[in-house]
């Protein structure tokens, strides 16, 4: 996606992740040294206590280390990273915006890199290797900038889907009543006697290209309450392979 955004011009400029940023390694805090405060701890997947001294004063960003290896986290306050995670520091030389990098490092998935076996973990020489590029900053300051508009866009949506969610369970008991006690006194039938429970078919991968594409709907499609409509796929068929069925 940043390639996308800035063009060409971000590719020419590719270097190793280790010349450009450096991953430190945070630093031990047991629970019972943790002397609460103001100042969060955080572990690899988030914050797991509070004390009151940092070891990182500026934002950054924490990398996974054990764990939830290779997880991304934007820090805007003073904090403490424990021994489980990588906080970012830039190399002299190069100069980045903080949650460019934030967005850099989760476009990498760096937990694809994480070992198999035991804990799972991050080493620093295996992230290292990864080619980044390395945009002027007013270039990187356009990313972040068309980026978090777009994070902003995905939650509003999401608390739509959520809302909508808790919105039409409660719609359908205000206009029909709970089903479970039907207060309104609504006959009770079967279910088989009003309707027709049918099985979808099994869609042969090779059908997903032809003259005669057509969406259809997955197990992903329906949610609780809604269909989710945005990421349809499309299938090969002919008017035969339909089952019309006549009211």
């Amino acid at each position: 996606m940043l390639s996308e955004i800035s063009g060409p011009s971000l590719i020419d400029n590719m270097v190793p992740l280790g010349e450009a940023i450096e991953l430190a390694y945070g630093k031990n805090l047991p629970k019972k040294k943790r002397l609460g405060g103001n100042i969060p701890v955080y572990g690899s997947n988030g914050i797991v206590g509070w004390h009151n001294e940092a070891i990182v004063h500026q934002p950054t960003v924490i990398v996974g280390r054990k764990g939830s290896a290779g997880a991304v986290q934007y820090v805007e306050e003073p904090c403490f990273p424990i021994d489980t995670t990588y906080f970012v520091r830039p190399r002299a030389g190069f100069e980045f915006d903080i949650q460019y990098l934030y967005y850099l490092l989760k476009k990498l998935d760096l937990s694809r890199l994480r070992t198999a076996t035991g804990v799972p973990g991050l080493t620093r020489d295996d992230a290292y290797k990864e080619l980044i590029p390395v945009p002027p900053i007013e270039e990187q300051r356009r990313i972040v900038d068309i980026l978090k508009r777009a994070d902003g866009i995905r939650r509003l949506r999401k608390q739509a889907q959520d809302t909508a969610c808790q919105l039409i369970p409660a719609l359908f008991n205000d206009m029909f009543g709970d089903p479970a006690s039907n207060p309104k006194g609504w006959p009770i039938l079967a279910f088989g006697n009003v309707c027709d429970c049918r099985l979808g078919k099994m869609l042969d991968k090779k059908r997903r290209t032809g003259k005669h594409l057509r969406p259809y709907l997955r197990n992903a499609n329906v949610q609780w309450g809604r269909f989710e409509l945005s990421d349809m796929l499309e299938m090969d068929f002919d008017e035969k392979d339909r089952n019309i069925v006549s009211v």
